[in-house]
């Protein structure tokens, strides 16, 4: 019996030796690992630190770095690979001991005197650790959950002796006191952020895997698995052959096999089951934070959740500085997605649904949009996506209405008045009007079927920017359309401009700026390319009263705002280069003004169609404009496309009063004949501005650093191109013309 028993504990240490042989050996490197050089360097500079952590999920490459990290460090490295059996102290304390006396025998017995049962004393500790600069590694640290175990831990930390570091790696926060060694700086880290690889790392491990990738396809795959090296290999498994495909590229996510079954292997199978069920059931959310979790679980305590999951590495992305919003990494949440549709489909509804309604409670409309469609609630989305459409229309994102459009098919839209009267906006803001007015009238069809008297505003301003009942048509509906949009300031913001433009068109100048003017301060804060537009308006009017500095001030806010929010190169934009480049070119911005008016051309040619009075505008901008620069013939070419579009602009005087006073400027400057002046250069526009002074050819060649007899030639041609004898005559038939002030 007792040799029985002997024989056994033999059998049973001999398992004991092998497994801890085992543990003490690094992990043999593979054909497809990446060097790292530039982490392997940042560890390598840490050697003053004494501790050195690696922390990230599976997959991220710890092991790989740290045995990179051995390879070039000129100090010895005692290894400890760690599982379960070491979250007991005296298995941890036995395995590290073995760990660095295969380093450097400790002598004394030291191994044998470590207790079994209970973690070493600090006395003992000291003596394992006073030797010659080494790194400990303890890789899997994770595993370590035990206190006792982790105490133990914590006392060989506080006896690594200077030139020797203490290196963990890691799936979840270390058992140290990481915020005081970071203050220290005593603590060197990598992690997931940092292990992530580079797009260059990502190309040498899909050539090392055998996979020959473009451009494309590398950008694609970086994109899908953001630098994940365990999802990079798995893409190149999968994809295999089709890796050189983008669309192949493409369909590769967390839904695929090999992915999915890594991250439950190595992710969820990990978690305890309330916490594994919590991931799934909020997948739904694009970012995770506490209230939002609460309310879509219909539950509390989901910070909590939410931080425990966050130490624990589970691929989670924080948002934010302060721990309380996260998303899912992108393979993860495809993951998710799946395991959600797979074993709750029928709460996946309720959970879209809610979700829905906190994104709509934070005012995020566009998130509510997404949720309700998803929980094929259409009901639901249908009136979402009518509040969300005057913000978009107002902000001049004309693509986020379309895609929201996009998410319903044309039968739903064509069933829903608030969707087909939301299409019909989206088409005349592109400037498409027999396809707007194609669905006002489906709109209006099936408001007939289900009416909705929230929709009244909507009717009243497409009708207002369709102008059908010209200039003032335009001021009664708008007009109408101001007060049936009481609790929308994005309709009251379009409405402005919308009156304003009308009364402009009509000729009653004075409310016309009132309306404009607070068309801007409605639009300031949320609907830069609204603002944009009125503030373009004002400054026409400014023109046309010859207040040229109040028109360049007004014009240069307009300019700001399609600047600072990307609008510069929207069609609706192109009345603003109008505007700016008659006012540049009238104070003598020659050549801005011609950059400005060849940007308003392009505009102008990107929409399929412009409201006339728009259209007339713009040109009649752009002829005052030439005529200003001597470009008769073209100043007179956009004069007669002006007056075509003003005729079927319907009733409006004020274009008509537009259209006849550019008219009569290129006819003065035609002449009898009907011939085109010439143009004036550049450099005669300059000299032509000086004329008037009393300055001689040699002081003005001065001003412009040129020769006197520069001046006098370029002079000379201007009186010849303005049929003038003289320098006064010049000045007198220039002023005529409108290409210098009287």
């Amino acid at each position: 019996m007792g040799e029985r028993s002997r024989s056994g504990a033999v059998r049973a240490s001999s398992a004991v030796a092998v497994q801890t042989l085992t543990s003490l050996a690094p992990r043999r490197a593979r054909s497809e690992i990446v060097d790292r050089p530039r982490l392997v360097r940042r560890l390598m500079d840490s050697a003053q630190a004494t501790f050195a952590v690696v922390v990230a999920p599976a997959g991220y490459g710890k092991s790989t770095l740290l045995r990179q990290w051995d390879a070039r460090d000129s100090r010895p490295f005692a290894w400890l690979t760690l599982d379960e059996s070491h979250d007991d102290p005296a298995v941890l304390c036995t395995s590290i001991a073995r760990a660095l006396d295969a380093l450097e025998p400790a002598g004394g017995g030291v191994v044998k005197a470590l207790p079994r049962r209970q973690p070493p004393a600090d006395a003992l500790l000291s003596r394992l650790v006073r030797r010659a600069p080494f790194v400990l590694v303890l890789d899997d640290a994770h595993v370590l959950r035990d206190a006792d175990a982790v105490d133990a831990l914590r006392a060989l930390a506080r006896h690594i002796p200077a030139g020797s570091q203490l290196a963990l790696g890691t799936r979840s926060e270390p058992p140290l006191p990481i915020a005081r060694l970071r203050a220290n700086r005593e603590l060197a880290e990598v992690r997931a952020r940092e292990l992530a690889m580079t797009t260059a790392e990502a190309a040498s491990l899909l050539r090392n895997a055998g996979v020959s990738a473009g451009a494309d396809v590398l950008d694609t795959l970086m994109r899908r698995t953001e630098g994940w090296p365990a999802g990079l290999y798995l893409a190149a498994l999968s994809v295999g052959e089709q890796a050189g495909s983008t669309d192949a590229a493409a369909r590769f996510g967390g839904d695929d096999m090999m992915v999915s079954e890594y991250i439950r292997d190595e992710l969820l199978a990990d978690l305890p089951a309330a916490a594994a069920e919590f991931l799934v059931h909020t997948a739904v959310l694009e970012e995770l934070s506490g209230p939002a979790c609460d309310l879509v679980l219909g539950r509390t305590g989901s910070e909590r959740v939410l931080q425990g999951l966050a130490r624990r590495n589970v691929m989670l992305v924080p948002l934010d500085r302060h721990g309380t919003t996260y998303r899912c990494h992108t393979m993860l949440k495809d993951t998710l997605d799946g395991e959600l549709r797979r074993a709750a489909p029928r709460r996946l509804a309720e959970l879209q649904h809610r979700a829905s309604e906190w994104h709509e409670q934070n005012g995020d409309l566009g998130a509510a949009l997404r949720h309700a469609v998803a929980a094929h609630d259409i009901e639901r989305a249908a009136t979402l996506l009518w509040r969300a459409a005057p913000q978009q229309l107002a902000s001049g994102r004309h693509e986020d209405l379309a895609k929201a459009l996009g998410q319903f098919t044309e039968d739903q839209q064509r069933a829903h008045p608030a969707l087909a009267l939301a299409a019909a906006h989206l088409y005349a803001a592109r400037g498409q009007y027999e396809a707007a007015q194609l669905w006002e009238q489906v709109a209006y069809e099936a408001s007939d079927r289900s009416p909705e008297p929230a929709l009244d505003a909507g009717f009243a301003i497409l009708s207002a920017t369709l102008a059908r009942g010209g200039a003032s048509g335009m001021v009664r509906d708008a007009g109408r359309a101001y007060e049936l949009a009481q609790g929308s300031s994005a309709w009251r913001s379009i409405c402005c401009l919308l009156e304003g433009v009308g009364l402009y068109l009509s000729g009653e100048t004075a409310r016309a700026e009132e309306r404009l003017e607070e068309g801007v301060r409605r639009s300031a804060a949320s609907a830069p390319a609204l603002q944009a537009q009125c503030l373009a308006q004002l400054s026409l009017i400014a023109i046309e009263r010859e207040e040229w500095d109040e028109g360049a001030a007004l014009i240069g806010r307009a300019a700001a705002q399609l600047d600072r929010h990307a609008l510069r190169d929207e069609p609706a934009s192109a009345i603003v280069f109008a505007a700016a480049a008659a006012l540049r070119a009238h104070l003598g911005r020659t050549d801005d003004a011609r950059r400005d008016a060849r940007h308003a051309v392009r505009l102008l040619r990107c929409k399929a169609a412009f409201q006339r009075w728009y259209e007339v505008q713009a040109k009649l901008a752009l002829a005052r404009t030439e005529l200003r620069l001597g470009n008769v013939a073209e100043a007179g070419r956009l004069l007669d496309e002006a007056a075509r579009a003003a005729a079927g602009a319907g009733k409006a005087p004020g274009l008509e009063s537009w259209v006849a006073s550019v008219g009569a400027s290129v006819a003065s400057v035609s002449g009898s004949s009907g011939e085109r002046a010439s143009p004036l250069t550049a450099a005669e526009l300059r000299i032509l501005g000086f004329l008037p002074t009393h300055l001689s050819f040699r002081e003005i060649a001065g001003r412009l650093y040129v020769s006197a007899n520069t001046v006098k030639t370029q002079a000379h041609s201007v009186y010849r191109k303005l049929d003038a004898s003289s320098r006064s005559e010049a000045v007198a038939h220039a002023a005529k013309l409108g290409l210098i002030d009287a």
